[in-house]
Formats: C-alpha cells, sequence, structure tokens
C-alpha cells in the first residue's frame, strides 16, 4: 500500500485478525481459553523468559497465563489499541498463594 509515496505503516493491531489466523495459539488466561500471539519480549539483557502478549479478548496485569504448558503472570500496563490489547508477561516458576482478608 502507498500513502503519499511512501508506504503505509501496519501494526499487529491493524491485522490483529489475521495473525491469530495464522500465528495464533491456543492459551488459556485465567482458566478461560482464547487465541493469542506470543512474541518474545526483545531487550538487549534479558535474564527472564519474558514474552508479550497480542489478544483481542480484554486482559489485566495479574491475570494468569497458560501457554505451551507453561504458567506466566501479566506484569506490564495494558496497551489497548483500537483493535487488540497487548502486554508484557513474565514466566512464573513458583506457585503463588494470594489470600485476601474479608
Amino acid at each position: 500500500m502507498h500513502e503519499g509515496g511512501g508506504l503505509m505503516k501496519r501494526t499487529i493491531d491493524d491485522m490483529i485478525d489475521f495473525f491469530l489466523f495464522e500465528k495464533g495459539k491456543g492459551i488459556l488466561v485465567n482458566d478461560i481459553s482464547m487465541k493469542a500471539v506470543i512474541l518474545d519480549a526483545i531487550e538487549k539483557i534479558n535474564e527472564d523468559a519474558d514474552k508479550i502478549i497480542h489478544c483481542k479478548i480484554e486482559i489485566k496485569t495479574g491475570d494468569n497465563v497458560e501457554y505451551i504448558g507453561q504458567k506466566y503472570l501479566i506484569t506490564s500496563q495494558i496497551d489497548k489499541n483500537s483493535n487488540s490489547y497487548s502486554a508484557k508477561i513474565k514466566q512464573c516458576n513458583h506457585k503463588v498463594a494470594l489470600f485476601a482478608e474479608a
């Protein structure tokens, strides 16, 4: 596509349906099945197994994600785009129990 003599930039948000169809994987978010595109987080120093999740279903910081048999936690603020949501997820090495007082 051309716009004003240059190439029009397309983002994953613009093409989320295509990416979910072609590259999306079945995952669980808080035990709810959905499709998402999971990419490695790109950082110079990446000691953890951080990834980026892109999906059409609303996600929240603190949500639990199961992807390819591994547990992850959404650790960043959510980037809400016009067609999708994205966030950083961090692999969980241990079970964490949270208790709330009534």
